[in-house]
């Protein structure tokens, strides 16, 4: 279940949420999900991971975004983070995936080859 759905008088920000309760309700926001799954071979065991990339408008590099961060835990990596926090913008894609894959999302590519 959701949380609006086990606490629904819980107010989570200071809007109501889209039909959708998703990034994809903000005008403008282009979220994409990819998923790799790889069965077992001779160089590497069962591979099941993915990436989410979230690009905050369509001129993202010419028009940054007023933005803060949020550090829910203090694990991962968050690229990026020191130019938030001195600017306030956000001037680049957000791209969510697992620990290993950080530095091909940086790069922009999903293998060394």
């Amino acid at each position: 279940m959701r949380v609006r759905e086990v606490l629904p008088n819980l107010k989570l920000g200071y809007y109501k949420p889209g039909p959708k309760n998703s990034l994809t309700d903000v005008p403008g926001v282009l979220v994409h999900t990819e998923s790799v799954h790889l069965p077992p071979t001779d160089d590497h065991q069962h591979v099941n991971t993915g990436v989410t990339t979230i690009v905050p408008n369509h001129d993202w590099f010419s028009q940054s975004l007023n933005c803060g961060i949020f550090r829910w835990n203090g694990s991962g990596e968050m690229t990026g983070s020191h130019w938030i926090n001195e600017t306030g913008l956000l001037s680049s894609p957000i791209i969510i995936t697992n620990s290993f894959a950080v530095g091909q999302c940086y790069k922009g590519r999903l293998t060394d080859t």
